[in-house]
Parts: C-alpha cells; sequence; structure tokens
C-alpha cells in the first residue's frame, strides 16, 4: 500500500542526507549567517557539537513573520523561480536545513532585524514540534541553539564517534568557510575555551592565520585573470613548494565562488600541477580560489552542496593546473639541507669539558647532545680534508666571494674551448650524447671556473651564488632525461628513435599480460617499442628504444618493469588525460632505468655538462618521482658551522 508519509518523517528523511553529524549542523548554519550578511560569527560547540552548537551573527535578522517561516520546510528567501536555480548567488538556497535540523535536535532560535530598536522574537522546535514565535529580548541579528542532536533517532546518535573526534570535523568545517571568507570576523569555542579567532584580514592572512605562518616562507601566491573571450575563470591562491607536501590531502583547500567544495577535476589539476615534483605517496599543500559566473557552475547536484558541476570543465582545469604549474616553474624549488645546531662559543675548552661533565648550554641540551649532532658536520668536513691535493677543488678554510665575470674575449675564448670538448657519449658511466636522451651540451661556465667534486661516485659537490651546491647524480640525470624525452614525444610529436635488434629478445609472459600489452601498443609505437606475440606464453621485442641501447639497459627487464606497470593499472586510458598520464609513466621510468647510477664515476667535462643541464631544464630541483636532486648550504649556513658567526 502506498502512503503519504507524515511531515515529520520527510524531514527525518532529509536529515539523513543533508545532517551526517554535528559538523553538518556547523556548515548549514554558518552558510546561513554569510548569506544574512553577517560580519561577525561567532560558533559555540560543547562536546565537540554532541550537545550543543551555537551560532551568533549580526546579520540582516528576521521579524517574527520570517521566523515563523524559518522551520518551515522548503520555505526561503535565496530563490524564487526556477529561473533562479540557474544561476545561484548564495551559499544556500534549498530551505530545507532548518527544517531537518528541527526534526532531529531541540533547537531555538532567536532574531532581531538589524536597526530595529524592538525586541526580538524567538521560536524552538522540538524533534520536529514548533512552538513560537513569542517576543524576547535579543541582540540585532540571529541566534540559533542545536541541542542533543538526534535525541529522538538512537539508531543515528549510535554512530557519532567521540567528542574529540567531532569537534574535529567541526573544526575543519569551520576553518575552511572562514577561508573563503576573510572580510568576516570568526570566533570558535569549545567547551567555554576560544579555540580560534580570527579577525577581519586580507586574504593571504586569513589562510596563513588558518595553516600557520610557519609555512609562510614556502607558500608561493599565484593568480590568473579572466581571459577575455574565454571561459571568464579567475584563479588565485597559495601552493606549497614541495618540502612542504603531506601524507594526506587534508591540508588542500578547494573553493569555487567562496564555496569549499570536493571535486574530482579540480584535485587532479592540483595533483598535475606538481607532476615530478612529489613522490607518489605525497599532496602538496595548496589553497586554490576558483572565480567563475554563477550561471556557468551548477551547485545543485549534492545534497550538501560540496560538489559542483562546471559548464566548461576543462576550461576550469586548466586554468588551475596553468596558473599553479606556472609559479613552481618560476621558483627556486632547490631544498635546504638540514644541518645540527652548532656549538654556541665554538669548539673550546670549557665545550670540551662540557661535553665529559654533561654540562646542559643555554638552550637545555647538554654539550654531549651538541656534539652528536655536529658529528655528521664534522665529518663532511674531515672527507674533504684528507682527500689528496688535486682533488681539493673547494677551500674549506676560507669563504670567499665569487669571482668577477670574465671579459667578453674571455668568455667568447672559454666557449669555443667548451664546444670543443668532447661530449660523453659512450663511456658505461657517463650519460648518452644522443640528442633524446638529454645530449649535456655546456651552457655555463661550469668546470675549470667553478669548482666541481664528485664525492663517493654519487654526489656532485659546487658553488653557486647562494653557497654549496650538493647534487644526486642519478636523480638530476633522470631529471634531464625524462624532460628532455617528454619534450620530443609531446612538443614536437616524434617518437622516440628505434633500432630494430637483430637477434629479438624473448620475454615470457601470461596470455592476460600479452592481452594487456595489445591494448598498449599505440603507446608503444612512441617510445620507440615494437613487441610481437610469438606464442601463447612469449613475446619478442622486435625494436627498442636507441636510448635504452646506448645505456645498456637490458630489454627484458625493461618490459617486465612496464607490464608491472601496466597490470598495477597506471598505464590505462584511451585518450586524452589518461593517455598523457600513461606516456609520462613509460618516459618516467625510461628516464630511471637509462640515467647514471650511484657508483659512476663521471669525467670532468661529464660533471660539467650535468651541472649546465641543471640550469636549462624545468623542475631540476626534483627528480620525475618527487625526490630532491639537488640540497644547499648556504654561506650563512656553512658559516655558522665553522663558528665564524
Amino acid at each position: 500500500m502506498i502512503r503519504q508519509l507524515p511531515q515529520v518523517l520527510v524531514n527525518q528523511i532529509a536529515a539523513g542526507e543533508v545532517i551526517e553529524r554535528p559538523a553538518s549542523v556547523v556548515k548549514e548554519l554558518i552558510e546561513n549567517s554569510l548569506d544574512a550578511g553577517g560580519t561577525r560569527v561567532e560558533v559555540t560547540l560543547e562536546l565537540g557539537g554532541t550537545q550543543l552548537i551555537r551560532v551568533h551573527d549580526d546579520g540582516k535578522g528576521m521579524g517574527p513573520e520570517d521566523l515563523s517561516l524559518a522551520l518551515a520546510p522548503h520555505a526561503t528567501s535565496k530563490i524564487a523561480g526556477a529561473e533562479d536555480l540557474a544561476a545561484i548567488g548564495t551559499l544556500g538556497f534549498r530551505g530545507e536545513a532548518l527544517a531537518s535540523i528541527g526534526s532531529v535536535a531541540r533547537v531555538r532560535i532567536t532574531s532581531r532585524p538589524a536597526g530595529e530598536s524592538d525586541s526580538g522574537a524567538m521560536i524552538r522546535a522540538e524533534g520536529g514540534v514548533e512552538t513560537g514565535p513569542e517576543p524576547c529580548g535579543s541582540p540585532g541579528g540571529t541566534t540559533i541553539e542545536v541541542r542533543d542532536l538526534f535525541f529522538n533517532t538512537p539508531a543515528r546518535r549510535k554512530f557519532l564517534r567521540t567528542a574529540g573526534t567531532e569537534y574535529g570535523h567541526c573544526y575543519e568545517a569551520f576553518v575552511r568557510t572562514a577561508m573563503a571568507h576573510p572580510g568576516v570576523h570568526w570566533t570558535l569555542i569549545h567547551n567555554g575555551k576560544t579555540t580560534l579567532d580570527l579577525p577581519a584580514a586580507e586574504p593571504v592572512e586569513r589562510c596563513l592565520a588558518i595553516l600557520g605562518h610557519d609555512l609562510a616562507g614556502g607558500l608561493l601566491a599565484f593568480e590568473s585573470e579572466a581571459r577575455p573571450g574565454g571561459a571568464g575563470v579567475r584563479v588565485w591562491g597559495l601552493a606549497g613548494t614541495p618540502d612542504l607536501a603531506r601524507p594526506t590531502s587534508r591540508q588542500q583547500y578547494v573553493f569555487v565562488n567562496g564555496r569549499p567544495v570536493r571535486d574530482r577535476s579540480l584535485s587532479h589539476a592540483v595533483r598535475e600541477a606538481y607532476r615530478g615534483l612529489l613522490a607518489s605517496d605525497k599532496q602538496p599543500v595548496a589553497v586554490v580560489m576558483v572565480e567563475v559566473a554563477a550561471e556557468k557552475v551548477d551547485v545543485n547536484v549534492h545534497p550538501t552542496k560540496s560538489e559542483v558541476r562546471f559548464h566548461e570543465p576543462s576550461a576550469v582545469h586548466g586554468a588551475v593546473l596553468s596558473a599553479i604549474r606556472q609559479v613552481l616553474l618560476g621558483t627556486d624549488l632547490t631544498a635546504p639541507a638540514s644541518l645540527a645546531r652548532s656549538f654556541r662559543g665554538g669548539m673550546g675548552r670549557r665545550d670540551e669539558g662540557a661535553a665529559v661533565l654533561g654540562w646542559k648550554d643555554a638552550g637545555g641540551s647538554t654539550a654531549t647532545d651538541a656534539a652528536e649532532q655536529q658529528e655528521p658536520v664534522r665529518a663532511f668536513v674531515e672527507y674533504f680534508k684528507q682527500m689528496a691535493p688535486s682533488q681539493q677543488k673547494l677551500v674549506l678554510d676560507e669563504v670567499t666571494p665569487p669571482p668577477p665575470p670574465p671579459s667578453p674575449a674571455h668568455a667568447a675564448n672559454s666557449s669555443s674551448a667548451a664546444s670543443s670538448e668532447s661530449s660523453w657519449a659512450g663511456s658505461s658511466g657517463g650519460v648518452s650524447g644522443e640528442a633524446e636522451g638529454g645530449a649535456l651540451h655546456d651552457v655555463r661556465a661550469y668546470g675549470r671556473a667553478t669548482p666541481i667534486l664528485q664525492v663517493h661516485g654519487s654526489y656532485v659537490v659546487t658553488e653557486d651564488d647562494q653557497g654549496l651546491v650538493i647534487v644526486d647524480q642519478h636523480a638530476l640525470h633522470e631529471r634531464v632525461m625524462y624532460e628532455t624525452l617528454l619534450e620530443r614525444v609531446l612538443d614536437q610529436g616524434k617518437p622516440l628513435e628505434t633500432q630494430r635488434m637483430l637477434m629479438p629478445v624473448t620475454v615470457a609472459m601470461e596470455p592476460s599480460e600479452i592481452e594487456l600489452l595489445g591494448s598498449l601498443e599505440p603507446l608503444l609505437t612512441k617510445v620507440g617499442l615494437e613487441i610481437e606475440a610469438i606464442g601463447p606464453r612469449a613475446v619478442a621485442v622486435q625494436a627498442y628504444p636507441s636510448l635504452l641501447v646506448s645505456r645498456g639497459v637490458e630489454a627484458e627487464g625493461f618490459v617486465r618493469s612496464l607490464m608491472d606497470l601496466a597490470a598495477a593499472g597506471r598505464l590505462s586510458g584511451a585518450a586524452g588525460e589518461s593517455e598523457e598520464a600513461a606516456l609520462h609513466e613509460v618516459l618516467d621510468l625510461m628516464s630511471c632505468k637509462a640515467a647514471v647510477k650511484a657508483g659512476d664515476r663521471l669525467s670532468d667535462e661529464e660533471l660539467s655538462s650535468l651541472l649546465a643541464q641543471r640550469e636549462r631544464v624545468e623542475r631540476s630541483s626534483r627528480c620525475p618521482h618527487g625526490r630532491p636532486t639537488t640540497l644547499r648550504l648556504t654561506l650563512r649556513d656553512l658559516e655558522r658551522q665553522f663558528g665564524r658567526t
């Protein structure tokens, strides 16, 4: 039998979609405060919002007539007709949140229109049963109290977590809305204690107040204005350097027209902007504000209004990706090297005695602790001191300014000499001289004019105008090769050079892998691979990228690694972004296999060329996997470690 449900039950069903936990109530109420024009919003919680949620604002307020409809289902002042849904300019618009909350909690609303001297009015609701409105004293604006959430729906209440967990969700909803509205003074009180007070501020200052001022040095401001005749998308915000990356995306804040949203396309754009700068298990810190005309975005696609649909999603995706990528490309992302704190007062006799006696310095640490912290630096210095005189290309006892730039005539002679040096092709430990593998042409006066030293066959040490630079040779060469290959395949649209195999290499495979390999044929053609099935459980590599041949990368091992990526779903996708992402994965694998390895000894010319390429390629501060290629010890750090300050 079909029956008409009572209104209270209808509201409780709606509450199941809109009101998941106390944080949902906080979100709905503070959005109402903003829509009412509030410039001060105060949120008070008790026991994580499970016992009390009170939101007060100094907005327009309501008179008795409006207040009597505030708890009615689908009653709102924000839209009037169907045409209004095509361009929603407010945070709320459905008129169902207060009715839903009133059906599962004890609610009291007091309000007085701003500027009126008459007393305010109050209305109550308990489990959907309303009383009022009635006159009462009230400050200008509106105060809404929600007590004992889910008191009449035990099945819902038992799913609430601890007070601490629920408060964490309320806090997150609070700060996400506060970040997008810096012109409003926000206050959060929990169990009688003010936990967050955010006076009205400039947008960047508001972001720092929430993210933490300690991150200020690693946050890069970006902005992309709407282009005339385009999709009308303006993007601005803050992008964290790779050093600030987190294990989760919790510190990614994405907003559309002041509304916090979860959008897969925008999240993908943020992540894609950091491609090759972060490890796969890291997420960037970012604040992204997207502004687009109201008629070009649909916010009526999710019960909690946390998802949106763009009329031109590719344009918005591209605007976000481009804005963040440009600021990252224009910034020196070289990671600072961490050094232990130096001794106070140098390495005098008293410090040696203090180490024995366990005396503490002014900072509270024992001298023994300080000695342990100094050990890596002292070992680093001793390593250089013990090297042969011919290898001591760095001066340890003096820090001198860089030499003046050479005269034009001298520069021309140096350039001519550099161009006549042999390339590094052909050595087992060097870098391939093929164009598509990253032929390293010297474009800067590295070499004899600038001291360069290879340490343990793995790291390259040199100097720049800021201090000492330490390079991971494998990571940097991997980045150089990756960017060169990417430019050839994507920008120039050319497949990689290939070499036919005199004796095809046989690789054993399962039938399912052979079928999967067939779907990858267009991708393999681009990177110079030709693989044919020669039986139900084997394939033959008929052609192989020339780069990998010259670098001595075995075909069987490379193909097995390639199939591991395919089996993990990292090469799936037929077209568009997925196809490009798959290409990135394969080129990343090729670069990693072909790059110089730790332990490979490089000649002076090879070292000079590798460092020259560091200045030319994009994102040279990180390898394609996101690991740092370069660390920098500033002159100030060195002087402090040697006790010169």
